[in-house]
């Protein structure tokens, strides 16, 4: 079923006759949270039922990362653990569920979040293995902020609230649309130059592949390049066939 995003500014989001043929008219949202839960933890290979590590490690409490300061904030931890996630008033059920899952990811991500921390600050391990946890760890952050983002955009969207969105539509292309042609194209260029010159300077270090960790950053820098390319390329086709 295509989600109902707001695409004009006529556009509202609603229930779904097929949503309201397959939920009972007073479903409990904070049930289906659960079963959403319970189908996350059990496509997570990290950690078991009672939010145990493989290794046997006792990852809880989950805990929310502040992206905008250097700890943890452990004060929706309870709440958010205990299945207490947010009813939006108004919502659809399809909204809903995205929300519950959205929100429930977080939480659960916290705790693999915890680990690459204490990884990346241990003293005692491997310099090479403290380092590369570090880089794990800015990613894990980033992607935590953006399912945050995430989250936040769909309560929004639900409530209709669309402006100040975390996460902004794709309105208002059209008006912008020369310029971001123009500019995606030169940029693009310059990715697939840096491509090219990340490839040459890889095979440069084929020596020390096994020593260092230089080629694995190289092949990094690429895999970076590559998702800049996908960013331009999607907002470029999207204001070519912008119609607001």
């Amino acid at each position: 079923m295509c989600p109902p995003w707001a695409v004009g500014p006529d556009a509202s989001p609603r229930v779904h006759d097929d949503d309201l043929e397959r939920t009972p008219r007073n479903a409990d949202p904070v049930a289906l949270a659960r079963v959403g839960d319970r189908q996350h933890a059990r496509a997570s290979p990290s950690l078991d039922a009672t939010g145990s590590a493989d290794n046997g490690r006792d990852l809880r409490p989950y805990r929310v990362w502040a992206v905008s300061g250097d700890h943890w904030d452990a004060s929706r931890t309870r709440s958010q653990e205990s299945g207490m996630l947010t009813h939006i008033a108004g919502a659809s059920v399809w909204e809903q569920e995205i929300y519950d899952h959205v929100s429930g990811h977080v939480v659960t991500e916290g705790a693999i979040l915890d680990e690459y921390q204490r990884l990346a600050e241990d003293p005692s391990g491997s310099p090479a293995f403290r380092y590369l946890a570090g880089l794990i760890l800015a990613d894990e952050r980033r992607h935590h902020q953006l399912f945050n983002d995430l989250s936040e955009s769909i309560r929004q969207m639900a409530e209709l609230r669309l402006d100040d969105e975390p996460i902004p539509s794709l309105r208002g292309l059209k008006a912008d649309r020369e310029r971001i042609m123009a500019t995606t194209e030169q940029l693009l260029e310059a990715e697939r130059a840096d491509a090219g010159e990340l490839k040459r300077l890889a095979k440069k270090l084929k020596d020390v592949r096994e020593t260092t960790l230089w080629g694995l950053l190289l092949e990094l820098m690429q895999d970076d390049t590559s998702k800049h390319v996908k960013i331009l390329q999607f907002i470029r086709d999207r204001a070519d066939d912008a119609i607001t």
